[in-house]
Order: C-alpha cells, then sequence, then structure tokens
C-alpha cells in the first residue's frame, strides 16, 4: 500500500505518511537487524523473519521516502524529526548485509540541511551531539568489513571498495554546507581517519594490477583489467578532495598536529601520501588519478612546509615499482 501512494505521488511525501510509514517500518526491520548486531553477544537470527520480513524491499521504500522528502526543506526536516537515530546507526553497522549499508548511506546523504544531517533534534546541543556520533560512525565504516549473512558468498574486494566509496561520498556530502564542514572539521577524530584512509589506498594502489584505461569494450577486458584499482583510485581522488576543502577552507580552526596523532604515525602517514600524490605522473599503477586530486595534494604540502622542507621530503619518496616524479616542487 504504502509502495502505491509513493509509487504515485507527485511530490514529496506528506508528513501524515512519513509519520505512519517510517516507525512501521524501522520496528520491522529492527526484529531482523538487532540480532545482527548482538551475534557477538550470542543472540540468535530468527531465520522465520528472516522469510518473512523482506528487509530490502522496506530499505528500497524508505530510501526513495527520504530522497523524494529532500525536495523541499521542510519535508525533509519532517523526515529526520521521525527517523530513530539508533535504527540508523545500527543499520550503518558491519554486521548488516553490506547492500542495505549501502541504502541507508544513500538515505542519509539526502539529510544534508543547512543547518543539520542526519535526524532532526528540537534540542541543538543534542543535535551537535548526535552529527559528532554520525560522523564517527561514518569515519570508522571506512574500515570495516561487512560480513556476508550465512549461505551466501563473502563481499569481494570491489564491493567493500563500492562501499567505501559511497561512505566517502556521504561525507563530501556533509561537506557542501558550512555547518556540515565545520562539524567535520571540529571533529576530534574525522580527518586522521580521513589520512589514514588516504594513506592506506594510495599504498594498496601499487599492489593491484593497473587499470587499463581506453578499452571500452566490456568484453575486452581481460584478466589484467581491475575494477579494484580503478575503485581505489575514485576514493583516494575523493578522500584528496574532502581534506583539501577541509583545510584550506577551515585550517585556522584546525588544529593539525593534534587531528594527527590519533592515528599512529599520522604526521608521517599525511606527508608520505601526499607527496606520493602531488609527484604523481599518473601512468601505470598511478592512472586514474585525476589532476584535481594531484593538485590539491601539491597545494596542501605547498601550504604547510618550508621549501627546505618540502625538498626533503621530496627526496626521501620514491614511488613504489616506478620513479619519483617530475612534477615540479613550488613548496614554500
Amino acid at each position: 500500500l504504502y509502495e502505491f501512494i509513493l509509487a504515485r505521488s507527485l511530490g514529496p511525501p506528506k508528513f501524515s505518511l512519513v509519520e505512519r510509514f517510517l516507525p512501521l517500518a524501522t520496528r520491522t526491520i529492527d526484529l531482523v537487524a538487532v540480532p545482527r548486531v548482538r551475534l557477538v553477544s550470542g543472540a540468535k537470527i530468527d531465520f522465520h523473519l528472516l522469510e518473512c520480513i523482506n528487509v530490502d524491499q522496506i530499505l528500497v521504500l524508505m530510501h526513495g521516502m527520504a530522497f523524494d522528502a529532500s525536495l523541499n526543506v521542510e519535508s525533509c526536516q519532517a523526515f529526520w524529526k521521525k527517523m530513530e537515530f539508533e535504527f540508523t546507526l545500527m543499520m550503518l553497522n558491519q554486521s548488516q548485509p553490506l547492500p542495505q549499508i549501502v541504502l541507508v548511506l544513500q538515505m542519509l546523504g539526502s539529510s544534508v540541511m543547512a543547518e543539520s544531517f542526519s535526524i532532526v533534534l528540537d534540542d541543538p546541543e543534542k543535535q551537535s551531539t548526535l552529527e559528532g556520533h554520525t560522523i564517527d560512525r561514518l569515519t570508522t565504516l571506512l574500515f570495516e568489513r561487512p560480513e556476508a549473512p550465512p549461505g551466501e558468498s563473502p563481499y569481494e574486494d570491489h564491493e567493500l571498495a563500492t562501499l567505501q566509496i559511497e561512505t566517502i561520498r556521504v561525507l563530501n556530502g556533509l561537506a557542501t554546507t558550512k555547518h556540515g564542514s565545520e562539524v567535520l572539521a571540529q571533529h576530534r577524530t574525522a580527518i586522521g581517519r580521513l589520512v589514514r584512509l588516504l594513506h592506506v589506498s594510495v599504498t594498496k594502489l601499487y599492489d593491484l594490477p593497473p587499470t587499463k584505461h581506453g578499452v571500452l569494450d566490456e568484453a575486452a577486458k581481460g584478466p589484467g583489467f581491475s575494477t579494484i584499482h580503478e575503485l581505489t583510485s575514485s576514493l583516494i581522488n575523493l578522500t584528496v578532495r574532502l581534506i583539501y576543502h577541509l583545510l584550506t577552507n577551515y585550517g585556522d580552526t584546525i588544529n593539525l598536529r593534534e587531528k594527527l596523532m590519533v592515528i599512529p604515525g599520522g604526521h608521517h602517514k599525511f606527508l608520505v601520501s601526499l607527496t606520493r600524490l602531488a609527484f604523481s605522473e599518473q601512468m601505470v599503477y598511478e592512472a586514474g588519478l585525476d589532476n584535481e586530486a594531484l593538485d590539491a595534494a601539491h597545494e596542501i604540502l605547498d601550504g604547510i612546509l618550508s621549501p627546505e622542507e618540502g625538498e626533503a621530503v621530496v627526496q626521501a619518496i620514491e614511488t613504489p615499482r616506478g620513479t619519483t616524479g617530475t612534477r615540479v616542487s613550488t613548496f614554500g
């Protein structure tokens, strides 16, 4: 019935529909999703409920409703005021099936408004706290590996990389507003985790079969073609842009040294990954890295290093499986 009503609706869903549907949907999904999270503590999944409750279908309806609601501020606020914070975080837990996590991530991306994202509360202090928890969950999800439900094949690397990209896209979406950018910039661990992700991804790039660019025919992509390499390049591009946005627009409020201390070897990882990118030649293992991201990496380094420090870093870095980049250093 709800699906029929949504299909015939020409505009954002009416509040009365949101008010009735969301509590019913979340409580129904809870019957399956909560035991998944509690498996580590001995909880058991009721497989009869799994057969009776189509979580994917319910989430698709919620997904459509969230995006329809995002068409205007009033309906978007109504939707996210009715959503439950605990439900949202639970569905972003690595215990949930990966496709369901992606649906909720995309829903969360639709929640971004000028003064808020995620759940909307009337209490500004509680709102701020929940937004911080949301960023904490998102930046943690970047490093988690969801496990496929029993009886299903394990998730492949390209599926996990796609999840990372969906997550970083949500974070980039938050940064499209001043409010979201400020919350990200002020978060205790967000920038450090982004740097960790960048370092892991740049290092990984050189261990993967390189992408064959210029091959348009899908059938012609043989064993040497690497989807995961292409996805990793995209992840790096998105991550660099986000770090660049935060450091260049909110650098005055960011204690970078303090932010990098939240991860082991943070300052080293920051310099190494950005220097590799700044002097990339975009060939073979570095194919897929775009000019905008590489220029951003160079500009970040240019803003924090003296000429002497810059030259020392360049001399210390040699691109794995290749030569040092030929881009001209302008540090300082």
